[in-house]
């Protein structure tokens, strides 16, 4: 179910299926390793609709379910035949601007969702779990006219591909169900060109889940636990001339930054509503208060530095890479605190990003910035701190 192993399913060969698991409990939040019909966990899977209509360029709110143990978030969205032009494509991704999660007026996270579904495929495992994952959202890479089924995930702190071995959202903490909003680009900035017709025509929330019994669940409602977890802070829409290199201010992006995600695109692919054909930057420089710091001097440098630093997993090729500004070696320069590595926008006036492309044409260029957060329930709601 994740790559974290919600689920284990292990079990000795040599006694019965059952025996060594029948009088244990298993924490829902823990480890689990055996999933057995009198284990007191076990997986559930919701579909819910949408509060009121789904529609291009309007905000959707769906909301979630008062119990239960949230591990993943995904929106399945079927869309209507257009009429004249194409949806655009990676269709469910590109349709979405930006994501709120909400619990009684407190803003949980907030952010523009396509650097942030280019970040979470790059937290799959293998490039055919982002091939699966870019079909899921519509199609692939191709455009299209025709009626479809979108699915796409919803990254969101608690989810275990982000942060692996996070506990899930127990939803049993809140007084008022958590609300998701979701804001939708508008039909014209979701298709490649002019057109009529295209519409969604429903709209659901999937939540991936575990359970549990009563007794367990009054266990864990007593306790005062958090998350420690990650936020997101999304700069969009930058423009760079070609072969020019070019400030870019992110003084805003507070908290403790643990790394960057630079991505290029050409401003041409913005107009036509491509919103995932990453571009090459030719050389990136970090500037922190007039210290500057080379990131990288070619783009192959810059690929690599993606592969080394996430870990050896590389990107969905064809989609072109990212650029990564991992941060933590500015640990010994005075610019992050003593006990966590990251760059903390305490410690700087002016952050700004330099970024050089040889596109021939001006490049749209995004920076997203991926902080430490911890997040706790408080009073029946929910609180972050960055």
């Amino acid at each position: 179910m994740s790559q974290a192993g919600i689920y284990f399913d292990s079990f000795s060969h040599s006694s019965k299926r059952f025996a060594e698991t029948a009088k244990h409990g298993i924490d829902p939040l823990g480890f689990r390793k055996h999933v057995t019909h009198v284990a007191p966990i076990y997986p559930k899977k919701l579909e819910l609709s949408n509060e009121g209509t789904a529609a291009f360029g309007s905000e959707v709110i769906y909301k979630f379910p008062t119990s239960g143990y949230v591990h993943h978030v995904v929106i399945k969205n079927y869309l209507a035949q257009t009429t004249t032009e194409k949806y655009c494509p990676i269709t469910g991704a590109g349709m979405i601007e930006s994501i709120k999660l909400e619990c009684d007026g407190n803003t949980i996270m907030d952010y523009k969702y396509a650097p942030v579904f280019q970040y979470y495929l790059s937290k799959l495992n293998s490039e055919e779990a982002r091939d699966k994952c870019l079909l899921a959202a519509g199609n692939g890479q191709d455009s299209t006219a025709a009626a479809i089924y979108t699915c796409v995930p919803i990254p969101m702190f608690f989810d275990p591909i982000m942060c692996p071995g996070i506990s899930p959202l127990n939803l049993s903490k809140f007084k008022k169900a958590p609300e998701l909003k979701i804001t939708y680009r508008t039909l014209a900035n979701s298709i490649v060109a002019t057109s009529t017709g295209g519409s969604i025509t429903s709209s659901k929330m999937l939540l991936y889940m575990s359970e549990s019994t009563p007794t367990q669940k009054r266990s864990h409602n007593e306790q005062d636990y958090w998350y420690n977890s990650i936020d997101f802070y999304t700069n969009e829409g930058n423009t760079v001339a070609t072969a020019t290199a070019t400030n870019i201010d992110v003084s805003g992006m507070s908290g403790q930054i643990k790394k960057q995600l630079v991505i290029a695109r050409l401003s041409s692919d913005v107009t036509a509503n491509t919103y995932f054909s990453n571009k090459e930057i030719g050389a990136l420089k970090l500037d922190l208060d007039g210290h500057i710091e080379d990131i990288f001097k070619q783009k192959e440098e810059g690929e690599i530095d993606y592969i080394i630093y996430n870990q050896g997993r590389g990107y969905q090729s064809t989609l072109g890479y990212p650029y990564v500004i991992p941060n933590v070696h500015f640990v010994d320069k005075n610019y992050a605190t003593n006990n966590l590595s990251g760059l903390h926008s305490a410690k700087i006036n002016k952050h700004q990003i330099n970024v050089t492309h040889a596109l021939g044409a001006n490049g749209d260029v995004s920076v997203l910035g991926i902080r430490s957060a911890i997040y706790k329930h408080m009073e029946g709601t929910m609180e972050r701190f960055i």
